[in-house]
């Protein structure tokens, strides 16, 4: 390749040192400005996570409160539920929300 040529036709150890310090340089360079690309990409992918990991985790608070929500239903007359059956209903819609949101790429 064009570095090698040109170390071959260096005149003196110091010119070939030269060389091989700035191939180095520019392979430094090169590394590093990469590794800032992956660093950029592991970001937006933790922020993805973490978005999603939240969601995850208010889905299943919905889902406690719909469940306990339904067990106060189960063991109350049912002339004294209605303010309970309309949370619950607020609570699915807002679960329904909440999962459709995850399910997208």
């Amino acid at each position: 390749d064009w570095m090698k040529r040109k170390f071959e036709k260096a005149k003196s150890m110091e010119e070939k040192a030269r060389l091989l310090k700035e191939d180095l340089e520019a392979k430094r360079k090169q590394l590093e400005e990469e590794k800032v690309k992956l660093m950029q990409k592991l970001l937006l992918v933790i922020k993805e996570f973490q978005v999603l990991s939240i969601s995850q985790n208010y889905a299943k608070l919905l889902e406690s409160k719909i469940s306990v929500i339904n067990l106060h239903i189960k063991g109350s007359d049912p002339k004294t539920t209605e303010s309970l059956r309309k949370t619950k209903e607020r609570l699915e819609k807002m679960l329904k929300l909440v999962q459709e949101t995850l399910k997208q790429p």
